[in-house]
């Protein structure tokens, strides 16, 4: 695919002709998601690459070793190396995000420690971390024409590979930080819910200002666009997965209006519900796709 959606649901978004007004030491040459990869790439690649596995699980060989893939992890794929992977039987697919660099920055990267001969794949030790610059790409790469776009990308990519190196630090023991991250385990079991939000923050000791300050600090994005991206991702899942009506669909994911829920699908997936589900469904990806990333 030559274009991607705003929830970067599925793509395959090439970025060399983008201008760059801070040219980046590493400039991104093309982005890749796909939500449920089920065949076997065997090539050597003229490009260096970082394959960040989000779910599923398979294994990768690269000169004779192998490695088992257990998400989250990173695989790199350098130039002229011959490598075979992905998914094994017990799990049929995995979810992957994909970044390409043009051969030369294979220097750069190993200047960095970035890709190294001997590291050829790597567990994500914070993924918490990895997750919010997920985020903000899913953002950047839905709309490529805004000003300084490109720039943005290369170096949040750059990040986004530093950060699945880096070990997980302490999480933050403030009792803000602490009641957001109970408030956020809570929406993701209880997202079909509507929320009273001054109550919700009031139950965890905040209230409604300290909490929407502290949340938009560690989750980047308002509470109610969290909520709806929660739902949104269920309702891809049960889209694909299953022969609910959308209607259906809609009210299992919280939304009681239909016609309400078919608007917002499209705004947010920039498509309808019922072209989600024919695309994946005759495409035979039946797992887990998600409006965001994992």
């Amino acid at each position: 695919m030559d274009s991607c959606s705003q929830a970067m649901d599925f793509l395959y978004k090439h970025l060399s002709p983008l201008p760059r007004a801070f040219p980046a030491a590493c400039q991104v040459q093309s982005i890749g998601y796909i939500v449920r990869k089920t065949e076997w790439v065997r090539t050597a690649f003229d490009t260096i690459n970082f394959s960040f596995i989000l779910s599923g699980g398979g294994e990768y060989w690269r000169q004779g070793q192998r490695f088992v893939v257990e998400p989250p992890c990173v695989l790199t794929q350098t130039p002229g190396d011959y490598v075979e992977y992905g998914p094994d039987e017990k799990h049929g697919y995995w979810e992957e995000l994909f970044l390409i660099y043009p051969a030369p920055a294979s220097l750069h990267f190993a200047a960095m420690s970035f890709a190294l001969p001997e590291r050829a794949a790597w567990k994500i030790q914070d993924f918490p971390a990895v997750r919010e610059k997920l985020d903000l790409l899913n953002e950047l790469v839905a709309d490529t024409s805004a000003d300084g776009s490109a720039d943005r990308i290369d170096r949040l990519c750059e990040a986004l590979i530093l950060e699945s190196l880096i070990k997980a630090g302490p999480q933050g023991t403030t009792p803000e930080e602490v009641a957001i991250r109970t408030i956020r385990q809570h929406l993701k079991k209880h997202f079909a819910a509507n929320p009273n939000w001054e109550a919700l923050a009031g139950a965890h000791g905040l209230n409604l200002a300290t909490f929407r300050r502290y949340w938009l600090a560690i989750q980047r994005v308002p509470p109610a666009r969290y909520l709806a991206r929660l739902r949104m991702r269920e309702a891809c899942r049960l889209l694909v997965e299953t022969h609910l009506t959308v209607a259906d669909i809609s009210t299992r994911v919280g939304y009681d209006d239909p016609l309400y829920f078919s608007r917002k699908f499209h705004r947010e997936l920039s498509m309808t519900a019922t072209a989600y589900r024919a695309r994946y469904q005759s495409q035979g990806m039946g797992g887990v796709p998600s409006g965001r990333m994992r």
